[in-house]
Order: structure tokens, then sequence, then C-alpha cells
């Protein structure tokens, strides 16, 4: 019976062991994806506004990187490298949508398309 009980102990070590050990690889994995997000935004008047968004952008966890291409055909381009464990798509719309124009701080005018989403390496 001493026995049995020792054996059952070790199994249910072994067992938690491993579920943890499996849990943490799979949370580090998804903390380590990164993806690629272009979206194009409408409502910049100026190079300031594409500085605001910018700013907006790479203060935010999960967020690595930010260029955007000078405005053409009334929108600009954003290219932003991110960590979608940390944050999301639709929470990066959130941010630039919410971003106020540099000369009135009162006025929200930006609208994104997303373009696409790239994960590295692919």
């Amino acid at each position: 019976m001493l026995k049995k009980t020792i054996m059952q102990k070790r199994i249910i070590f072994l067992m938690v062991f491993l579920f943890t050990t499996i849990t943490i690889t799979i949370a580090q994995t998804q903390a380590d994806s990164v993806k690629t997000y272009i979206i194009k935004v409408t409502g910049i008047g100026c190079d300031g506004d594409m500085t605001v968004i910018k700013k907006k952008l790479i203060n935010q966890e999960g967020i690595d990187e930010v260029t955007f291409t000078d405005k053409k055909s009334g929108a600009s381009q954003f290219t932003i490298v991110f960590h979608p464990f940390y944050i999301s798509e639709s929470k990066i719309k959130e941010i630039v949508e919410s971003a106020p124009c540099c000369d009135n701080p009162d006025e929200f005018p930006y609208k994104v398309k997303p373009v696409k989403t790239k994960i590295k390496g692919k």
C-alpha cells in the first residue's frame, strides 16, 4: 500500500510538472511571436499628424517598430511590427483612430484601413 501511494504521488508530480512545462512553453512561444501590420490612414493633414500617430503607437507595450510613408493619394501607409501576445490589430486601429490631430487636439480625424498582416518569416 505504501509503495502504491508513493507511486501515485510520483505520477501526479510528473503530470503537474509536464503540464506546467508545456504551458510555459506555449506562453513563451506566443510572447515571442511577431507580426507586421500594414495599414492605410486617412484624415492626415500634415507631417505632424503622422508623427503624432507614430508616437501614440510606439509608446504601447508590444509594439517594436512603426514606420510610415509620405502622404499619397489622401492616405499614408503605416507599417507596425508588434507582438500579438501583448496587443491586437483591433487595439492598434483603436489607438490610431483615437489619436488627436496635431493642429487641434479636440479633433480625431484619422480612419484606418487594414492592408495586410504578415507573420515574421512568412
